[in-house]
């Protein structure tokens, strides 16, 4: 079987454990996600708002922030620091031996580009 790329998210069937649909090009995930409702986004919002609130302030960082390097912990730096740019970020990147230098270094470029602390 050839290499199946999903057209929704781009992961492709060699990674262990994705199934990607040959009829539809999307993978299961893709396939089977349900969006959050308006009302949904805006509860989620106003409750870490509430946190951001209730703790801010209060020590060196507001949030850590957990940073692989890939395109959605990336991405969601970047939405955090442009939706929040009050917050004090320590991002922290763990080398578990998997990491690759890629991920190492657009976490870095990531961090510079938002004004970000990272530990690793």
């Amino acid at each position: 079987m050839s290499k199946l790329v999903c057209k929704k998210c781009v992961l492709d069937s060699e990674i262990p454990g994705i199934q990607i649909n040959e009829e539809t090009g999307l993978c299961h995930f893709c396939a089977t996600y349900t969006p959050l409702s308006s009302q949904e986004k805006n509860e989620y919002l106003a409750r870490i708002e509430e946190l951001f609130e209730q703790y801010g302030g209060k020590g060196n960082y507001d949030v850590v922030y957990a940073l692989s390097g890939g395109k959605d912990s990336s991405y969601t730096l970047y939405k955090l620091k442009k939706d929040y740019p009050f917050l004090k970020v320590l991002a922290v990147q763990f080398d578990n031996g998997f990491i690759s230098e890629n991920a190492i270094m657009n976490a870095k470029k990531c961090v510079k580009s938002q004004n970000v602390i990272i530990s690793s």
